[in-house]
């Protein structure tokens, strides 16, 4: 009885779901926003993004509103706290689950006086929620989208899925069927998508390990296309020097809804522990995550139906990167090009 109650009682709150952090952090929630749907489709949800990963947020299709945050969550102190109190104020929602959470966000949630507010009781800011969610003690590492999940718990909602899943209309799909051709790509060639950088959070291979991959999947068949951000021309660059293959460098050129689109479109896409593996994923592309051989990276794999991680082999799991200090530094250079393409054509 008491749990039909609050299920009508939430049936027609207004939903906030704090994500002001990157663009894989807001992939690895869509099973959050999903549930919250299934569970109460008559529901409004909004979430507060950040500038790097709204677009995202924008493309799902459970999400009603997107309010983008002037601060992102690194570093972010008490930045503008009062500036997003009254932000809060102007939104009026009914309940707030930090999937992200800083002091600002949960001080400014406190005095907004949103009613209900849900959070990890891991940080000391939880003083200021309403409803305190306990995570797996660590190790083991729960995964980023299980984490965000149990922000449920105190609404008694069972996840409707733990794999993020991202539709993308015909509209937006088209975009890559156009990029392709002014490319000279026909609709006959198998594109595989390389993504040589990541946000500095994770061990990555060098730009000559890359070219040697590209050359791989060439002599595999495949067309192969760099992706990265405009910050990230570097890393691409020494890639396109280092392979001695013919490859599309998009590099600086896509969107981050231009970017899901090429997914569709490609065959597979291949990239280390950043963001750009979770919307292939997402979107149902074959996607081949690169990762070290860091225990905590268990948080961050990539979830779908067809999925390869391949890790270096060095014969244990690392609690922390000694870096230069290891013998086996750099490992990602460790894992071989071509397993990297037999994974592939194995998927």
């Amino acid at each position: 009885m008491r749990e039909t109650q609050q299920n009508d009682a939430l049936a027609n709150v207004h939903f906030l779901v704090t994500r002001t952090d990157r663009l894989g952090d807001m992939v690895l929630s869509l099973p959050l926003f999903e549930s919250i749907k299934h569970a109460f489709p008559n529901a409004r949800l909004s979430v507060l993004a950040s500038a790097a990963n709204a677009e995202i947020a924008r493309l799902c299709m459970h999400i009603d509103d997107v309010f983008v945050d002037t601060v992102e969550a690194r570093d972010s102190k008490y930045k503008d706290t009062f500036g997003l109190v009254r932000r809060l104020r102007t939104w009026r929602p009914d309940m707030v689950l930090f999937a992200n959470a800083k002091h600002r966000l949960a001080i400014a949630a406190w005095l907004a006086r949103i009613p209900r507010r849900i959070g990890s009781i891991r940080r000391r800011y939880s003083i200021f929620y309403t409803d305190r969610v306990r995570s797996l003690p660590e190790p083991p590492y729960e995964h980023e989208a299980d984490r965000a999940l149990r922000l449920l718990q105190p609404l008694g909602i069972e996840p409707a899925t733990r794999v993020p899943q991202l539709v993308l209309k015909e509209q937006h799909k088209a975009l890559a069927v156009t990029l392709l051709n002014d490319l000279g790509v026909t609709t006959d060639q198998r594109i595989a998508a390389l993504h040589p950088s990541n946000s500095g959070n994770a061990l990555n291979a060098a730009p000559d390990w890359y070219g040697r991959v590209a050359d791989e999947l060439q002599a595999f068949g495949f067309r192969v296309v760099l992706t990265g951000t405009k910050n990230e021309r570097t890393q691409t660059k020494a890639v396109m020097e280092a392979a001695r293959s013919d490859l599309i460098d998009l590099t600086g050129r896509l969107s981050v809804t231009q970017l899901a689109a090429l997914y569709t479109r490609c065959t597979v896409n291949i990239a280390s522990s950043t963001g750009t593996a979770h919307l292939s994923a997402a979107v149902g592309t074959p996607t081949i995550g690169l990762y070290s051989p860091l225990v905590k990276q268990a948080v961050w794999l990539p979830r779908g139906k067809r999925i390869v991680v391949l890790r270096p082999e060095v014969g244990m799991s690392c609690q922390s990167c000694l870096g230069e200090k290891c013998r086996f530094f750099n490992c990602m250079d460790r894992i071989s090009p071509q397993v990297v393409a037999e994974s592939v054509n194995a998927l």
